[in-house]
């Protein structure tokens, strides 16, 4: 009995020993407040293949994976360009645009976020882009050691963050921007080692009451 222990402790080991990579989604909403058009203020916009006002909503997804490293940048930042994806969606608009070029993700002094990136060839337009800045209360989610918080970790998002989302058609460009509204982890899903780590843990356990069983009858 104690040998099957001894290989559950040693199996737990050997996959739990690495880190395991377990990507998290966050969601967040922005309520447009400002429209500009070609250096115009205006209050609503259907020239880019979908229509856009002042008062709707664009949804952003950020996806990061809790094991990758940030850079180190001076001796309150954090920087990454990889391993991360942005994508968001106008209310009017069915098309997801993917942001998969040019990604940035910056923190400074464990309460300020500000990730960006670009996506050329976007859906009706030849560019798009976005930069959402967040701003937290008490470094909710001061780095440890350089990585990214766990789901359970992300705590006091403040309103006063806001988003610039920007279109480049051959019909000029378009800027919206607002502040956001909400910010939650919406997916947190281990990747397949962590359910490989758990399925032997449990296979091991079940082989050991069955012998137990067979040698007290």
């Amino acid at each position: 009995m104690k040998k099957i222990f001894a290989l559950v402790a040693l199996a737990f080991g050997c996959l739990g020993g690495q880190a395991i990579a377990a990507p998290v989604t966050i969601e967040y909403k922005m309520q447009v407040s400002n429209i500009k058009e070609n250096s115009f203020q205006v209050e609503s916009s259907d020239d880019h293949g979908f229509d856009i006002s002042v008062g709707e909503t664009v949804t952003g997804y950020f996806t990061y994976d809790t094991t990758q490293l940030m850079y180190t940048d001076g001796p309150n930042g954090f920087l990454l360009w990889e391993n991360f994806s942005l994508a968001f969606q106008f209310e009017n608009n069915p098309e997801l645009v993917t942001l998969d070029q040019d990604l940035r993700l910056e923190t400074w002094e464990g309460s300020e976020l500000r990730i960006g990136g670009y996506a050329y060839g976007a859906p009706d337009s030849s560019s798009a882009g976005s930069t959402a800045y967040f701003i937290f209360v008490d470094d909710p989610y001061r780095p440890l050691n350089g990585y990214l918080p766990a789901p359970d970790q992300w705590t006091g998002f403040l309103p006063d963050s806001n988003i610039t989302y920007v279109y480049n058609s051959t019909q000029g460009y378009l800027i919206a921007s607002g502040n956001v509204t909400s910010f939650r982890v919406v997916s947190s899903v281990p990747e397949p080692e962590a359910y490989l780590m758990w399925m032997t843990g449990a296979s091991l356990l079940l082989f050991a009451g069955r012998s137990r069983r067979r040698q007290s009858s």
